[in-house]
């Protein structure tokens, strides 16, 4: 554990010092989650043959993993991916993460390797789709199928709300009373329930962008996305939160290393002009007839089709991306 932190220190300083970070390395904040790291260790003799289970650190079996300092642990998981993993060769352990979270749940993280892969590759379709990722639907592709956010994530929105107005009020109480927060437990009780809604909106969110990210990689051999600058779309005032609750970035990062173990293509192309010419003739409107956020429709000036605002630009992003890959 300590020789990991050191590791962790000096690689951070290493980054500031190589201007790959703008800030140098800082305590972490004292907050109720917290994490650390350790390496189980194997006999130099046998490294060829390590495995999940005789290392200084791993699986005992299917249900019991070992921890240095923690001893042999009851575990549970996915019992079709430990299946999975057990039946392979050469699995290595790398890093082993221990942490703790908000709630009070605790997890256990492994960094594994091994010379086969863990997936299979999937059959080739020959299909190539563009997307283009907007606000008033999650994004739309340049078949027309429009994917809306989720409805359900709202709903725990809601409550979450309703949560953190009573945990001000119990908070506004302690203090009144000069009642440290740590030693309330109500205040706690309710600060783990509000922790818990909010890890619930995480997970609901990160399952949605999964399954959309592995339903465009299973149809499709070639993806073709917008090349987003979120620093730059977050100056627009009125759209800053739902710009960061839609995830764009998370979900092009789901696409990018699901692409990569699934062995299909995966283009980002620059966005400028997409939304403002015509897919049908390449007609770029004037700067005096820009398209604006209200318009949902509209006809093309040069050759008359009317064009919905979210499909066209889908279509330029794919054609973008098919003429950068035949260069």
């Amino acid at each position: 554990m300590i020789a990991n932190a050191k590791k962790n220190y000096a690689h951070a300083w290493k980054c500031y010092r190589c201007s790959e970070t703008k800030n140098p390395p800082a305590f972490h904040r004292r907050t109720y989650a917290l994490s650390y790291q350790t390496n189980p260790h194997y006999n130099r003799q046998r490294v060829s043959e390590a495995t999940l289970t005789n290392g200084s650190a791993g699986f005992r079996d299917t249900s019991h993993v070992y921890v240095p300092k923690l001893g042999r642990i009851r575990c549970k998981g996915s019992r079709k991916i430990l299946v999975h993993i057990f039946s392979m060769h050469s699995v290595r352990i790398g890093t082993m993460t221990v942490s703790r979270d908000a709630c009070g749940g605790y997890f256990l993280s492994m960094q594994l390797a091994s010379d086969e892969p863990f997936v299979t590759s999937l059959p080739k379709t020959g299909s190539a789709i563009g997307i283009d990722l907007n606000l008033k639907n999650f994004y739309m592709d340049s078949n027309g199928r429009c994917v809306n956010h989720p409805v359900y994530i709202q709903r725990t929105k809601r409550r979450v709300t309703r949560a953190q107005r009573i945990l001000s009020r119990k908070a506004r109480g302690c203090r009144r009373q000069h009642i440290p927060l740590r030693r309330s437990v109500r205040y706690q009780a309710q600060r783990r329930l509000v922790a818990r809604l909010k890890q619930k909106i995480k997970r609901q969110r990160q399952d949605f962008l999964h399954v959309q990210a592995m339903d465009l990689i299973k149809n499709h051999e070639t993806i073709v996305a917008e090349q987003l600058d979120i620093s730059r779309l977050i100056q627009l005032r009125r759209c800053t939160k739902a710009i960061y609750e839609a995830g764009w970035r998370t979900f092009l990062d789901f696409l990018e290393y699901k692409a990569k173990r699934y062995r299909r293509i995966f283009v980002k192309v620059n966005p400028a002009y997409t939304t403002q010419r015509c897919s049908a003739c390449g007609y770029i409107l004037p700067t005096g007839q820009r398209l604006q956020l209200s318009d949902r429709q509209w006809q093309c000036p040069s050759c008359h089709v009317i064009h919905d605002r979210d499909r066209n630009a889908a279509c330029n992003i794919l054609q973008r991306g098919l003429a950068t890959l035949s260069k």
